[in-house]
């Protein structure tokens, strides 16, 4: 059947600040037991996500480019790969209607009169979607600023220990 979220409990559709996760809490510091959410489900890390065969070529270019380095800091799990699909889509539009943007055809003449290209406001809410996302998963330098990763702490293999104990 699955999980089952039981929202009853809290009310999550209040606004204010953004809950941290309980591993960025603990990487800084700031974690305290008491107001910790035990039942909090954890993320399966994704490696190797390949784009979605649907995806612009441009969608897929910035795929390929963000997937690495969010996969490198560990903050990309299974779930996000929607949102993630959306980041890409919105760039990949983003870059479409820059492009076809010039200095020419920024107002454009139609049956009501001289108007701004419909173009420029599909440009600004794609940049606005893309930015949007590109907050939650820490790609702006204010949001990174602001996020904590959790170093790995390189244990050693059996080989590694058995050499350290004959050769020292």
């Amino acid at each position: 059947m699955g999980t089952v979220i039981d929202y009853s409990k809290r009310n999550t559709w209040k606004g204010g600040r953004k809950r941290k996760p309980t591993a960025e809490k603990e990487s800084a510091g700031t974690l305290r037991p008491c107001r910790e959410n035990p039942n909090e489900p954890e993320a399966i890390l994704t490696i190797g996500a390949n784009p979605p065969e649907y995806l612009s070529p441009q969608a897929k270019e910035a795929w390929l480019y963000i997937v690495p380095k969010l996969e490198a800091i560990k903050i990309l799990s299974e779930s996000d790969l929607p949102i993630l699909e959306t980041l890409c889509d919105s760039w990949a539009e983003y870059r479409q209607c820059s492009e076809q943007i010039t200095p020419d055809n920024m107002v454009i003449d139609s049956f009501k009169g001289s108007q701004v290209n419909p173009l420029i406001s599909i440009r600004n809410q794609a940049w606005d979607r893309f930015r949007r996302l590109a907050l939650e998963f820490g790609m702006t330098p204010a949001s990174r600023s602001k996020a904590s990763v959790i170093k790995d702490t390189k244990t050693d293999t059996e080989a590694e220990k058995l050499e350290k104990e004959i050769f020292g």
